[in-house]
């Protein structure tokens, strides 16, 4: 939602996920190295023209995740983390999800489905796309409903540890660059004041922008879940029991 957005102002590229191993049509070899990906597949869009280029870069890049072991990890890529920390005039947003249950449940239910986005077919081809055009069946079309999932719950509890401890490696990272945080759900609440303060904080002139996808549509956890109680039951002993209050 926030990357699309962005790419759509005049004077910002972004592309999708450069170090994701995991991507089935990146357009270069796993073995590319990390400043030759920049150099050719990023920093070329800076021009007279374009202010601002960036790329999605997930916490877990270039790794995998324990609660999901078909993840594969590439150590070619590893010094990314510290490429960037050196770069002078680097500019860090920081998007995250609050709710770590609604963010294991969505990796859950896309992995399942193939359905990441939700692409507005009349915006798609505005878009840069890095693996070329997304699947026709995420494109102006609706995710079916999927039945309730049973979640394991010590492997969703190592995924709360995991993420947490992977945050605070972007702010060791990272930390000295100038941030501007965002959380998703209140993205998802004003997105137009998001887009905005993101702009702001790219020192672009602040447009009316607009993503190329939909928010996927969520249930209630206790209808996505199907060992809710359970999970709930686990979870109140812990010190994510606020995941619950799904508002």
């Amino acid at each position: 939602m926030l990357r699309p957005a962005l790419d759509s102002h005049p004077q910002v590229r972004c592309q999708a996920e450069p170090f994701n191993a995991n991507s089935k049509g990146l357009p270069y070899p796993l073995d590319t190295s990390t400043r030759d990906i920049l150099d050719r597949w990023v920093f070329p869009s800076l021009s007279e023209e374009i202010h601002s280029v960036g790329f999605v870069l997930h916490t877990y890049h270039p790794g995998g995740l324990r609660a999901f072991p078909e993840l594969r990890d590439n150590p070619r890529w590893d010094d990314i983390w510290t490429v960037l920390a050196d770069l002078p005039e680097l500019r860090v947003i920081r998007l995250a999800r609050r709710n770590l249950l609604r963010r294991h449940l969505s990796q859950i239910l896309a992995r399942q489905s193939g359905y990441w986005h939700a692409w507005r077919g009349e915006r798609v081809t505005e878009t840069l796309h890095l693996e070329g055009s997304p699947p026709s069946h995420t494109v102006d079309t609706e995710r079916a409903a999927q039945p309730p999932v049973v979640l394991d719950i010590e492997r969703l509890i190592a995924d709360f540890e995991q993420i947490e401890i992977l945050r605070g490696r972007v702010d060791e990272s990272l930390g000295r660059h100038p941030t501007h945080s965002i959380v998703y759900e209140e993205m998802c609440g004003d997105a137009a004041g998001t887009f905005a303060s993101a702009q702001g904080f790219l020192g672009v002139p602040v447009v009316e922008i607009e993503p190329a996808t939909r928010k996927l549509p969520e249930r209630p956890l206790d209808g996505s879940i199907a060992n809710f109680d359970e999970v709930a039951a686990r979870l109140r002993t812990t010190r994510w029991a606020y995941v619950l209050d799904d508002e």
